[in-house]
């Protein structure tokens, strides 16, 4: 998701003057682990956001915390539909 999605100069020329981004890792390996606090709060966006444990899964919010749309698995239709879909919901949310 990252190289094929997040990382698209399509993507990033529209999430730099629309979106917030944050990334939530939750690393398998010990040796990768997270200072504690950061683990904590990756904790908490989990249980409130991701209760069923999917991997990935990126969840778009609004300005309140609230769920706007959640893609669960990777993305594969590419970074374009991915914006459009983002745009899509966008222009929905201001009907």
């Amino acid at each position: 998701m990252h190289k094929d999605i997040f990382e698209s100069t399509v993507f990033q020329g529209y999430a730099e003057d629309h979106l917030v981004l944050l990334n939530a890792d939750f690393p398998r390996a010990k040796k990768n682990s997270l200072p504690p606090d950061l683990q904590k709060k990756n904790d908490a966006l989990a249980d409130k956001y991701n209760s069923e444990g999917e991997f990935p899964l990126t969840v778009l919010l609004d300005s309140d915390g609230k769920v706007i749309k959640k893609w669960s698995g990777f993305y594969t239709k590419g970074p374009e539909n991915f914006v459009n879909e983002i745009k899509q919901l966008d222009a929905n949310s201001h009907n």
